[in-house]
C-alpha cells in the first residue's frame, strides 16, 4: 500500500477524483458498445513428441473460438457480444464483450496434418506434433563390423 501526502490547500487531487466520479455518472457517457480488443496470455510448452500452446480465454465457450491454419501460420481467434438484459442500461464495461486475433508462425518441425484441440475451464489446448524427422532419437551404441 501506498501512502500519499496530501496538502489541504491543494486540491487537485480531490479535484481530478471528484471529475472521474460526475464523469462516470454522467448521462451523456455511452456504454461501451465495440468489442474490446483483449490481449490474451498463452504458455508454449515442449514435449518430446510435440508442442502445447495454452491461452487462457475466460468467459468464452468453444462455439465462440475458431482456430485456422494456412501452411505455417496458426490463428486463433474470438469475438463475444454482450447481450443486455431487458431494463438494463451499462454504464461502463470492463468485461463481458471483446475480440482478438492470436497469430503464431509455426517451425517447420511441427507437422500441420497433425494438429488438435480440446477446451476446458476457461483454457484452450492446442496441440502441435512434431514432424517425424524433429524427434530426438534416443542415443543408442553402433556396432562395428
Amino acid at each position: 500500500m501506498t501512502l500519499m501526502k496530501v496538502n489541504p490547500r491543494n486540491r487537485s487531487v480531490f479535484s481530478t477524483f471528484d471529475s472521474l466520479l460526475n464523469e462516470l455518472f454522467d448521462d451523456k457517457l455511452r456504454p461501451f458498445a465495440a468489442p474490446v480488443k483483449a490481449a490474451i496470455p498463452f504458455n508454449l510448452i515442449e514435449t518430446d513428441n510435440g508442442f502445447r500452446l495454452e491461452l487462457a480465454v475466460p468467459g468464452l465457450s468453444k462455439e465462440d473460438i475458431q482456430i485456422n491454419i494456412d501452411k505455417d501460420i496458426l490463428k486463433v481467434s474470438a469475438k463475444k457480444e454482450y447481450k443486455e438484459a431487458e431494463g438494463e442500461k451499462v454504464l461502463r464495461r470492463g468485461f463481458g464483450a471483446y475480440e482478438f486475433d492470436k497469430t503464431f508462425h509455426l517451425p517447420k518441425t511441427v507437422d500441420t496434418d497433425q494438429i488438435n484441440a480440446s477446451f476446458e475451464n476457461g483454457v484452450l489446448s492446442i496441440g502441435l506434433a512434431k514432424k517425424e524427422t524433429a524427434i530426438a532419437k534416443p542415443a543408442r551404441n553402433i556396432e562395428i563390423a
